[in-house]
């Protein structure tokens, strides 16, 4: 049947996170370890499952290559550095029995041995980003705190949020660069001077009004407040490039620059979360977790890639992302667990 195959995915999902709970509980028990070792071979799906909930475990530290100590000194930048700083030292102190590296090396069995290789490559490329953001960014913010710039010109952007922006002046143009995260713009009018922000693949050009651009994973977002705006989608034919929005409308457009839908609402949603609001009308999922994770200490993960597209509606409260979080699972049919105290996990029931 057609849902079968992502029933046994999401069973193998919950049952993934119930082995690592025992697991950790109870790491010397030889029997619950054989166990273990039986459901992982049982299929493809357990051992998938396993996989990703190691992944999502080891998070926290594997996003560390340095010490925690010396970390904020380097300077972590956007993508949770600090915050998976102070979660890394929660789960030395907390852990009971070897330290982590060490109990979770009993923990990866042969059969992901490859995949636990390859997470671990993954999370160091996630890492360096993370740095070289910082490195090249103006103004940068943490974990649930948002940031108001005024910028040469009078104009102001306000960061979300775990969000990062380059800023780049000259006589003919004002550019910023928004290298992660979410910035809402209100912006001086000055006809001689265009004002461009620049977000992957996108560049938004305005001359005076107010919009908000969100850098996603898999996408970007430009919704606008007042004024008009010109978005041009630069992974397009040139002909094709440009849209025009006004306010009240918003358009997204995907990382390889396909337009994913534009779209139409009060214009006062544009840049909602600094009303400490997270507004989704049909939204993924997959956004609203990220929207979410930008508030949370720690980290918010999806057990399988078919939840990412699941439409998300209504408002939500970012002061407490993870109310928030169960609000949407609960409306959903989903769940909420709770693997360690800094990492949710977000599957099916």
């Amino acid at each position: 049947m057609e849902g079968e195959p992502h029933a046994a995915s999401d069973r193998a999902s919950r049952e993934a996170s119930e082995w690592f709970v025992y697991l950790q509980d109870d790491p010397a028990d030889t029997a619950l370890r054989r166990r273990f070792q039986e459901w992982l071979r049982a299929s493809a799906e357990n051992d998938a499952a396993w996989a990703e909930t190691v992944r999502a475990s080891s998070l926290a530290e594997s996003l560390l290559p340095f010490d925690s100590r010396t970390w904020g000194a380097v300077g972590a930048g956007p993508g949770k550095g600090q915050g998976m700083a102070r979660a890394a030292d929660r789960e030395r102190s907390a852990f009971i029995g070897p330290k982590p590296a060490a109990s979770r090396a009993w923990m990866r069995p042969r059969p992901i041995a490859a995949a636990a290789a390859a997470v671990a490559a993954c999370v160091l490329a996630l890492a360096a980003p993370a740095v070289l953001i910082r490195l090249q960014s103006d103004h940068v913010t943490g974990i649930a705190q948002t940031r108001n710039i005024e910028l040469e010109d009078g104009s102001l952007v306000t960061l979300a949020p775990n969000s990062a922006v380059a800023v780049s002046y000259t006589p003919g143009e004002r550019q910023v660069r928004l290298l992660s995260g979410e910035a809402y713009f209100a912006v001086r009018p000055n006809p001689a001077q265009p004002f461009r922000v620049e977000a992957r693949t996108v560049r938004v050009t305005v001359l005076g009004t107010s919009f908000d651009v969100e850098l996603a994973s898999r996408s970007v977002g430009v919704a606008v407040n007042k004024g008009v705006v010109r978005v041009e989608n630069m992974g397009q034919p040139e002909g094709d490039r440009s849209e025009q929005l006004t306010a009240g409308q918003s358009i997204r457009i995907s990382s390889d620059g396909t337009p994913v839908r534009r779209g139409s609402q009060p214009a006062d949603t544009a840049g909602a979360w600094r009303r400490g609001q997270l507004v989704m009308e049909d939204g993924p999922l997959g956004l609203a977790v990220e929207q979410l994770d930008r508030y949370f200490d720690g980290a918010i993960m999806l057990a399988g890639t078919s939840l990412a597209d699941r439409p998300v509606t209504g408002i939500f409260d970012l002061r407490d992302p993870e109310a928030a979080l169960r609000t949407i699972a609960r409306a959903l049919g989903l769940e909420v667990r709770r693997i360690t105290p800094w990492i949710l996990i977000v599957s099916a029931r």
